[in-house]
């Protein structure tokens, strides 16, 4: 990996670290949404969301693509096994929303999504934590 790519990552983790929280809080109030039966209100609030997750599934991709100098040690074997999990439950996640299938995407944010973002902000937080980047 290049010094501007991993560059690049870290400044997305880093935008992750004050943005995922925000994601989590709005994907919940989605699920409740659901749960209570505005789905109008849920569907607005989802959609809001909606760049918020294909940026999560970006940064996935990328942290999944960091296997230099041993920086792959610092994230966590249970959050390798989530994160490549997370495109199967994106695809679900696609395929309930096709159906309007409300049940279903309520249960996948909120027992796949939600826990995956929470892990992956732990995640963040090492990194930030650490001397990613190698300089000493």
């Amino acid at each position: 990996m290049t010094a501007s790519a991993e560059k690049l990552i870290l400044e997305a983790i880093d935008s992750g670290r004050e943005y995922l929280p925000r994601l989590y809080s709005g994907l919940d109030k989605v699920v409740g949404l659901l749960r209570a039966g505005y789905e109008g209100e849920a569907i607005q609030i989802f959609n809001e969301a909606l760049d918020g997750i294909e940026w999560m599934a970006s940064l996935t991709q990328a942290l999944l693509q960091i296997n230099i100098d041993g920086k792959s040690e610092l994230l966590s074997s249970d959050w390798y096994k989530k994160a490549e999990s997370l495109k199967n439950n994106l695809q679900e996640l696609t395929e309930a929303w096709a159906n309007s299938d409300f049940v279903l995407i309520g249960d996948l944010i909120e027992y796949e999504i939600l826990p995956y973002i929470e892990l992956l902000h732990q995640q963040e937080e090492i990194f930030a934590t650490r001397n990613v980047s190698g300089d000493n």
